[in-house]
């Protein structure tokens, strides 16, 4: 039974490299790269993972608006409205972290699911936060992000 669409299945075979190059280097395709990934190890994990998918929709949506609606307002040279100078940033930052945390969440257990009983409490929070903090960095680590992705079953 297959679980991973080919787009899911492109991204895990992607050489670090050329992930740098695409995701990387392009911010609002990350949300992309995150999304799918996110959502590959959390159903390997056996959940559903409802609320990671609304925060990268919600990520996707916000970043993608922000780029268009500030292209729009600098063609007609008008200012941008202070809403949306303090709206924006919110959501996309907010949604951003907590579907990094998610997924760094979800991304250590499933690298650490051989071990999962033994590893230990107070060993595996540093896995969490280096992961979390490895995703907010995303353009620079990248590329030893997808290291570690190539790793995973498709």
């Amino acid at each position: 039974m297959e679980c991973t669409d080919k787009l899911t299945r492109w991204i895990l075979k992607l050489s670090p490299g050329k992930a740098y190059l695409i995701f990387g280097l392009l911010f609002i395709l990350f949300p992309v790269w995150l999304r799918q990934v996110g959502l590959f190890v959390i159903k390997k994990r056996g959940k559903r993972g409802l609320i990671f998918e609304v925060f990268c929709l919600v990520f996707i949506i916000s970043a993608l608006s922000s780029i268009i609606i500030s292209c729009l307002f600098q063609l007609h040279t008008q200012d941008i409205p202070h809403f949306f100078n303090l709206m924006i940033p919110i959501l996309v930052f907010g949604s951003w972290f907590i579907s990094n945390g998610i997924a760094s969440k979800y991304m250590i257990d499933y690298e650490k699911r051989d071990s999962e009983y033994f590893f230990g409490f107070a060993r595996i929070i540093p896995a969490y936060m280096f992961r979390f903090f490895h995703l907010c960095f995303y353009p620079i680590t990248i590329y030893w992000l997808q290291k570690e992705i190539n790793k995973y079953e498709a």
